[in-house]
């Protein structure tokens, strides 16, 4: 980014070069009013097609739903599976790891219209594990050019689950939302995914919250520009039904942000997504 005089004010090569997002983003808040150019080049002689996106502070949701499919990955195009109906190995989970699991799978399917057959293939569409360390997942197989995944993983290790707990309304209940989100194909944000995320320094848009999904590393105590409680999961039928104070956003746009592509939202109700509480 440069000034009206030319000066560089801005610039991002990657992303996350060590997560092999070569993607750019920058952050720029003006100190002087005037006018900004956004310039774009190649990596040294490279040479193609590119975008080029530019919003306020606040993002839309169709700026945040774009943002979770295709540019925290990394990609030219949102990824999804192509099927509506996947196969799910988690053979290798303790009894509480697969209760929690199967929780998750049923929160995401009635909101999504997605369903899910248990399986105890090792090449089951999404295999759930806990053999490593912390909890992590994603698309492993993937078409870069349509975007169809056609493998995912998640990992949730039992000292996860040891340290927060293993009932409904459990941190490791979310923790296996976010993380089947990912395995889904929706990112969170690269700028602070897979660490402590300071807000100041690492979010993007002002309303980066987990209000709006259940991506995001915030909660409404985290993000200065968001008024409310901390939001919790109140029932594993609908997990997108959040304590709050207040609902601004329709279930259609806010469905669009969780499964970001053409799953089709199904509410208990019909109607608003937020409750009061």
């Amino acid at each position: 980014m440069r000034d009206s005089s030319g000066l560089s004010v801005a610039d991002n090569d990657d992303i996350s070069f060590s997560q092999g997002n070569y993607f750019s983003a920058i952050k720029f808040t003006a100190t002087t009013a005037g006018t900004y150019y956004l310039g774009v080049d190649g990596y040294e002689t490279d040479a193609g097609n590119y975008t080029v996106q530019a919003a306020t502070s606040t993002y839309t949701l169709d700026q945040i739903a774009d943002y979770m499919t295709r540019m925290d990955w990394g990609v030219s195009t949102p990824l999804a599976f192509s099927d509506t109906s996947l196969t799910v190995n988690l053979s290798g989970l303790t009894d509480e790891g697969r209760q929690l699991a199967e929780w998750a799978l049923e929160s995401w399917s009635i909101t999504t219209g997605l369903s899910f057959t248990m399986s105890d293939d090792p090449l089951a569409q999404i295999v759930i594990d806990d053999e490593e360390s912390g909890a992590f997942a994603g698309p492993e197989e993937y078409f870069p050019n349509t975007g169809e995944i056609t493998r995912s993983a998640v990992n949730i290790s039992s000292a996860w689950l040891v340290n927060n707990g293993t009932t409904i309304d459990s941190y490791s209940f979310l923790t296996y939302l976010h993380e089947i989100g990912h395995a889904l194909g929706l990112g969170a944000f690269r700028t602070y995914n897979g660490s402590v995320a300071d807000f100041d320094e690492s979010a993007l848009y002002n309303n980066d919250s987990s209000q709006l999904t259940v991506m995001s590393y915030f909660t409404a105590f985290d993000n200065p520009y968001v008024e409310g409680d901390e939001v919790a999961a109140i029932s594993r039928w609908l997990p997108i039904s959040w304590r709050c104070r207040t609902c601004m956003e329709s279930p259609k746009s806010i469905m669009a942000i969780l499964s970001g592509r053409e799953y089709q939202y199904r509410g208990m109700d019909g109607g608003s997504v937020c409750h009061s509480v």
